[in-house]
C-alpha cells in the first residue's frame, strides 16, 4: 500500500465517528448489565468502571508520549486491532469475570485511539486545525448519540449480537485505516521530546487549564453518581429509567468538546 503525504480530514472524521459509536455500544449499559444480569453490587460495578477509566487515562498518557517517537500508522493499527479483538472475545465471554476484564482492555484501546486521533488532527496544516478539531468532535458526539440510541434496541436481542456488531465495526475501521491512514510519518510526528526545548506555560494559561480540569472532574463525579442511582430507579420503574439514563448519556456526548480548548489554552499569548 502506497504511503500518502497527509491523512484527509474526511477520513479522520469517519474514524472518530466509528470509534465512538463502537465504544458507546458498551459503556452505557455496563451498570445495568452487571447489576441486573451478572448480579453484582453497585460497588463492584463502580470499581469496574473506575478501572476502565484508569486504563483509558493510562493509554492516553502512554500514547501521547510515544506518538512522536514511533510510527503513528502502526500505533493506530495497534489500537484498532486491540479494540476489535477485545470486542470479538466479548461475543463469547461476556460473563463474570471476563466481562470486566475485557471492559478494561476496551477502555485502554479507546484511550489509545482517542489520543492518536487528536495527535493526527493536530498535524494538519495550521490554517485547518480548528476546523478539523471542530468536525472531529462533532463526529465523536454524533457517534455517542447514535451508539447510545441503538444500544437499547440491540441489547434486548442479546449481548452476543451487540458485540458482533461492534466487532464488525472495528473490522471495517481497520480496513479503512490500512488504506487511508498510511502516511509518511515525517509529515505527522512533531519534534521528538528528547530533542525539544522546555517551554514554560504562562501562569494565566496554567490557571485556566487547571480550573477547567478540576471543574470537569467535579462535573463527571456528580454525573456518574447520579447515573448509579438509575439502577435503583430501574429496579422500581423498569425501562423508563434506563431510557432516561441513555438520554443523559447523549447529552453528555453533546456537551464535552473540551480537548480543543485545552490545545489552544496551552499556547503562549
Amino acid at each position: 500500500m502506497a504511503q500518502k503525504q497527509l491523512i484527509k480530514t474526511p477520513w479522520l472524521i469517519a474514524g472518530q465517528f466509528m470509534n465512538n459509536i463502537g465504544m458507546s455500544f458498551i459503556w452505557p449499559l455496563t451498570t445495568i448489565y452487571m447489576h441486573n444480569v451478572l448480579g453484582k453490587s453497585l460497588t463492584e460495578t463502580g470499581i469496574v468502571l473506575m478501572l476502565n477509566s484508569v486504563a483509558n487515562v493510562l493509554a492516553s498518557t502512554i500514547g501521547g508520549r510515544i506518538f512522536d517517537r514511533g510510527n503513528p500508522y502502526h500505533l493506530l493499527l495497534m489500537g484498532i486491532t486491540l479494540n476489535g479483538l477485545a470486542n470479538f472475545a466479548l461475543i463469547f465471554f461476556h460473563g463474570w469475570p471476563w466481562y470486566p476484564m475485557l471492559l478494561v482492555v476496551t477502555g485502554f484501546a479507546s484511550g489509545w485511539l482517542n489520543t492518536m486521533f487528536n495527535a493526527l488532527a493536530a498535524s494538519v496544516p495550521r490554517d485547518k486545525v480548528r476546523r478539523t478539531f471542530t468536525l472531529m468532535y462533532l463526529a465523536a458526539n454524533l457517534g455517542v448519540v447514535f451508539g447510545t440510541m441503538l444500544v437499547g434496541i440491540v441489547y434486548s436481542m442479546g449481548m452476543a449480537l451487540l458485540f458482533s456488531m461492534t466487532t464488525s465495526l472495528f473490522v471495517i475501521f481497520l480496513i479503512i485505516a490500512l488504506f487511508e491512514y498510511n502516511v509518511d510519518s515525517s509529515n505527522v510526528t512533531g519534534v521528538d521530546p528528547r530533542q525539544g526545548q522546555d517551554v514554560h506555560l504562562p501562569r494565566a494559561n496554567f490557571h485556566i487549564v487547571w480550573t477547567f480540569f478540576i471543574s470537569l472532574f467535579i462535573i463527571w463525579l456528580l454525573y456518574d453518581t447520579v447515573g448509579q442511582q438509575f439502577i435503583r430507579l430501574h429496579d422500581e420503574f423498569g425501562d423508563a429509567a434506563a431510557e432516561l439514563q441513555f438520554s443523559m448519556d447523549n447529552q453528555r456526548g453533546l456537551t464535552s468538546p473540551y480537548s480543543e480548548y485545552f490545545k489552544f489554552a496551552g499556547e503562549s499569548d
